[in-house]
């Protein structure tokens, strides 16, 4: 809400501001996931998660008690640490112990996620599914499934964390996308089956010092899908290995644009299609994709980045990247890009990238 400081005699009406100022007059508090299962850890959704010995189960629990812009925070330890077959029911797959299995809708402000020890990598592996395989207490194998669906080029039936909200941060997960599968989602909600809604606003969302992996070059999936996100989305220092067809994929939504997201700093490594990739349309707006490493071990990926021909896309930026790869970058005339570079293969020199 915007304050308005229309003087009423001698004083300014700064009702909008206490309004503001009110959502932090709370702090926020801390809720703790032990996703190891009451086989192996403590987490059950039944307690009351004010301490790792009374953690919640699972992390959609902890999201679930968190309230709307407070500020809360959300720890989640390692995963089991050995097989787990006394709640497994599934009956395609073993009992996987070394993953954290779950779809987690977020549509509450201001919510912090963290890998707890921070970046543990192997020891917080997180992959989309619907918890077969996994204890989630007396129902494992019913969680609910989000599925993606973005003009026939992102499309995957389960999406690890799904953001609906604004100042959403999420660090320090290792998320596996392997079969086509998306790690994360920001953005209105537009492409999202069994979302609540198609009008979210994710502005905001903070998404840094994650291992994004898949395995599986050629498919639809995606490492991390914008789509009407809002504005001032951040996406840094993440490594993005194998993501099926795109790394990072932004496209419109139907609720909300993208307005001035940043991607920097991150590491796009084998990702078969494309490092990144902007969906052509105007609501795709100051797009800023800086200082990120494009590596390409097997020369098969279409692009490191591409803008799309679908419409037409509202000047991105594209500067300050290394590429590592046989066609670097892909874009609109109407795109922008300075200061990317490219190895020369067998010599020690840079070139610099004039456009494919």
């Amino acid at each position: 809400m915007a304050i308005q400081n229309r003087q009423v005699g001698n004083e300014y009406n700064l009702s909008a501001a206490r309004d503001w100022r009110s959502l932090s007059t709370t702090a926020g508090k801390i809720f703790y996931v032990d996703p190891r299962g009451p086989q192996y850890g403590s987490g059950r959704d039944t307690n009351d998660r004010s301490s790792w010995a009374n953690a919640f189960a699972t992390i959609q629990a902890a999201v679930n008690a968190c309230v709307d812009k407070r500020g809360d925070i959300i720890y989640v330890g390692s995963a089991a640490n050995a097989k787990n077959t006394t709640y497994f029911t599934g009956t395609t797959e073993y009992p996987d112990y070394r993953k954290i299995k779950e779809n987690v809708l977020i549509t509450k402000s201001n919510v912090h996620i963290f890998a707890a020890p921070y970046k543990s990598t192997w020891s917080h592996q997180f992959r989309p599914s619907d918890g077969a395989g996994q204890y989630l207490e007396a129902n494992p194998g019913t969680r609910t499934r989000y599925a993606i669906s973005l003009y026939s080029a992102v499309i995957a039936d389960d999406v690890g964390f799904v953001v609906n909200a604004q100042c959403v941060e999420i660090a320090g997960f290792c998320i596996d996308v392997g079969g086509g599968e998306v790690g994360i989602y920001v953005g209105d909600g537009s492409g999202i089956t069994g979302s609540a809604s198609s009008s979210y606003n994710a502005s905001g969302a903070w998404i840094h010092d994650n291992y994004i992996c898949g395995g599986s070059e050629g498919t639809t999936g995606a490492g991390i899908v914008l789509q009407g996100c809002g504005s001032d989305v951040v996406i840094e220092d993440n490594v993005i290995d194998q993501c099926g067809g795109f790394g990072v994929y932004i496209g419109s939504g139907s609720g909300k644009t993208n307005q001035r997201p940043v991607i920097r700093r991150n590491v796009f490594n084998d990702n078969k299609g494309y490092g990144v990739y902007i969906y052509g349309s105007a609501t795709n707006r100051g797009v800023t994709i800086d200082n990120n490493v494009f590596l390409d071990g097997d020369n098969t990926m279409t692009a490191g980045i591409k803008s799309g021909t679908e419409g037409s896309n509202s000047h991105l930026l594209v500067c300050g990247n290394k590429f590592a790869c046989g066609t670097p970058l892909d874009l609109a005339t109407t795109d922008f890009f300075s200061g990317n570079f490219k190895k020369t293969t067998g010599t020690a020199t840079e070139t610099y990238v004039s456009e494919a």
